[in-house]
C-alpha cells in the first residue's frame, strides 16, 4: 500500500537480495552498492538467531525486527499495548486480561501467540488495547517495542535449543521491560514467587524512580502468592492472596480486593496468580 518492495523467502536470501538491489527503492533510485538490500527483515519466530538463514537475512537487511515490533510501530499513536510473557501462564493471563478490559468497555483484542497475529489486528484497527502474548522468540528480535504494561510471569529453562543458553533465554524475556513507558502510564507486573523474576524485582528496587521510569507491581514472594512484597520492596504496590483467600492488588497505597480465590472457578495457586496478573 505504501509502494514498498516486499519479498518472502525460506532459504534463498542472496537471490532475494540481488533482486531487491536491481529493483531500486520506491522513488526509482538505485541503491548504493554497499547498502543493505532491504530496509527491514521480519524473521519467523521459528528461525534461531544463530542459523545460517537468520545470519544471511541480517546481512541483507538494515534491521531485523519481530512481527510484534513491526505491529507496534504501525499501530495508532493512541492505542495501548499490554505485553505478557513468561514460561507458563501467558495464554491464560492474556485471555483473562482481554476479557476484563472488554467488560470495562474497552475495545481489547488478544493478539500474538493467541488470537490474531499482531500485524493483522493492527491492520484491522478498531482496537483500544492490544493484549499481546509474546514469546522469547519474538522478544529476542525487538529493539524499540515499548508496551504500556508488561507482565513478566515465571522464567524457567525452556527453548534452549533456540536460544543456546538459559541466560540468553532469560535476557530475551526481560526485554519486555527494556522500553516500557514511563509512569504513570508504564507499569510492570512481576511474579516475585519465581526466583529469576524476583532477582529482577531486587534490581528494580535498587533504582530510584527517575532511573527506573516505570512503576512496578510485585506479585507474591519467595513463599508463594500469599506473600505481600510491599514492606520488603519499600513500595506501595503489590499483588497477593490475603490470609482470608482474597485476591488483593495494592496500588499507590490503596488496596483493592478483587475476589476470593475459591470464587474463580478454577483451582490452584497458579491460577490465582494468573488472575492477579490479569487484573
Amino acid at each position: 500500500a505504501r509502494g514498498a518492495l516486499v519479498a518472502f523467502g525460506d532459504d534463498a536470501v542472496a537471490e532475494l537480495a540481488a533482486q531487491a538491489g536491481s529493483a531500486g527503492d520506491r522513488s526509482g533510485a538505485t541503491r548504493a552498492a554497499d547498502a543493505p538490500a532491504f530496509d527491514l527483515g521480519v524473521p519467523s519466530p521459528g528461525i534461531p538467531p544463530f542459523s545460517p538463514l537468520y545470519v544471511a537475512a541480517a546481512g541483507a537487511c538494515a534491521e531485523l525486527a519481530s512481527e510484534v515490533e513491526l505491529a507496534w510501530r504501525e499501530s495508532a499513536a493512541d492505542s495501548r499495548w499490554a505485553a505478557v510473557t513468561g514460561t507458563n501462564g501467558k495464554t491464560t493471563v492474556v485471555s483473562c486480561a482481554a476479557h476484563l478490559l472488554r467488560e470495562a468497555g474497552l475495545r481489547a483484542r488478544a493478539v500474538g501467540n493467541i488470537g490474531d497475529p499482531c500485524i493483522a489486528a493492527v491492520a484491522a484497527g478498531a482496537t483500544d488495547v492490544y493484549v499481546a502474548e509474546v514469546s522469547s522468540y519474538q522478544l529476542a528480535s525487538t529493539s524499540a517495542f515499548a508496551p504500556d504494561v508488561a507482565v513478566l510471569l515465571n522464567i524457567t529453562p525452556d527453548h534452549l535449543h533456540w536460544h543456546g543458553t538459559f541466560e540468553a533465554y532469560r535476557d530475551a524475556k526481560l526485554k519486555v521491560l527494556a522500553n516500557l513507558a514511563d509512569a504513570p502510564r508504564g507499569v510492570a507486573v512481576l511474579d516475585a514467587s519465581n526466583d529469576v523474576v524476583r532477582a529482577e524485582v531486587r534490581r528494580l528496587r535498587a533504582l530510584d524512580a527517575a532511573e527506573r521510569g516505570f512503576a512496578y507491581v510485585p506479585m507474591g514472594t519467595a513463599d508463594g502468592m500469599g506473600g505481600d512484597m510491599r514492606a520488603r520492596c519499600g513500595s506501595d504496590n503489590a499483588a497477593f492472596i490475603a490470609a482470608d483467600g482474597s485476591l488483593v492488588v495494592a496500588l499507590d497505597g490503596r488496596e483493592h480486593v478483587l475476589a476470593r480465590a475459591d470464587e474463580l472457578g478454577v483451582r490452584g495457586a497458579h491460577n490465582a496468580g494468573n488472575a492477579l496478573a490479569a487484573a
